[in-house]
């Protein structure tokens, strides 16, 4: 597209202008140079939910609040310390998962309903030390009121195409309902922790053990809580779950690199169980998975943001409240040339590639 239209180019989406921008340097000049101006965002109509939006970290603007959640979450929640402490829960949770599947040797399984499950596992434990999924032969996909169900409900909610957000007028009368069904699904998955959130604030203690006791200590209200968990929960089991699929369907479909893997596997591990430790002696492993997210990026596009004042990039002049939307896989691409001109390699599964870059 970079070839035929430029790095940057304008459509009008009913009455909205939007920018795309599609090369690595234009994406340069939008995230880095011009981040300030930049940083506002464009917030679908699906999302917002009055229970939901005003209390948002993803969704916030650059102001006071959402540097307050930037600066708890940095020194606080997702520190070096905390991380490094709740490693034996994320090594215990994928343990439950490589468990189960053995038991299942033999059989067919939904590989990336259990993957999921036990990414939902982790997050339960690193927000408030729960699990919210069983292993179980049991396990209906079917059941409207398991977590996983209404998370993926919420995002396919959420990124359907909406009359409101190309006719903002229409934003007030939700005429496709899909505002209505979000906020529903919003309220279920708030029930799912609030017995947890209730329990914990009459029982407050000085120990720090996980992100709700980190809240607490904040004197966050129960809004603010559930805000954030819900964008804890939301996006980053169905991507990560996507992605692990996406690396074991091409090293499946790669016999020779599967093996490289399996050997690497075997030197550094030998017969031992795999700790986060052993993360950093994997340089092919990690290779496979830098070369999947190249070939199937979880999230082509990323979230669109918002010019909050005019500003120039490349010679173009981008309006104020001009939504912004960046293609995430011309930033993905290896530095070859042509990923220089603007587009994205085509090459199949290459490790050897991501070990230079």
């Amino acid at each position: 597209m970079a070839h035929t239209y430029g790095p940057i180019m304008i459509l009008w989406l009913g009455t909205q202008p939007t920018v795309i921008v599609s090369t690595p340097q234009a994406a340069m000049e939008i995230l880095n140079t011009n981040d300030r101006i930049c940083s506002g965002r464009c917030i679908r109509s699906s999302f917002r939910l009055k229970h939901h939006i005003k209390y948002s970290l993803v969704w916030s603007d650059c102001n006071d609040y959402w540097k307050l959640l930037r600066k708890i979450a940095r020194n606080e929640i997702f520190s070096p310390k905390m991380l490094q402490a709740q490693s034996h829960v994320r090594e215990q949770k994928v343990g439950e998962l490589v468990e189960y599947l053995r038991s299942k040797e033999g059989q067919v399984v939904k590989l990336t309903q259990f993957v999921f499950g036990t990414l939902l596992n982790i997050l339960g434990n690193v927000v408030c030390s729960r699990d919210f999924f069983v292993y179980s032969d049991d396990n209906d996909d079917g059941n409207k009121d398991v977590i996983q169900n209404l998370i993926r409900d919420m995002l396919i909610l959420g990124t359907e195409p909406n009359i409101a957000d190309f006719y903002p007028i229409f934003d007030e009368l939700d005429l496709q309902g899909l505002k209505r069904k979000c906020d529903e699904r919003f309220l279920r998955v708030m029930k799912l922790w609030k017995g947890t959130v209730n329990e914990r604030r009459e029982k407050r203690n000085d120990d720090t053990k996980d992100m709700l006791d980190v809240l607490l200590a904040n004197d966050f209200n129960d809004a603010q809580i559930n805000a954030l968990f819900l964008e804890t929960f939301g996006p980053g089991p169905e991507t990560s779950s996507a992605t692990i699929e996406w690396v074991m369907s091409e090293l499946i479909k790669n016999p020779k690199e599967i093996a490289k893997v399996r050997k690497e596997l075997d030197e550094v591990l030998g017969a031992s169980t795999m700790k986060e430790s052993h993360l950093p002696q994997l340089p092919y492993l990690q290779a496979c998975i830098k070369e999947a997210m190249r070939l199937h990026p979880a999230t082509p596009l990323l979230l669109p943001h918002r010019a909050i004042e005019a500003c120039e990039v490349m010679g173009y002049t981008i309006p104020k409240d001009c939504q912004i939307l960046d293609i995430g896989t011309g930033c993905a691409c290896p530095s070859t040339e042509d990923s220089k001109n603007g587009g994205c390699s085509t090459l199949p599964l290459v490790p050897a590639m991501a070990l230079k870059s």
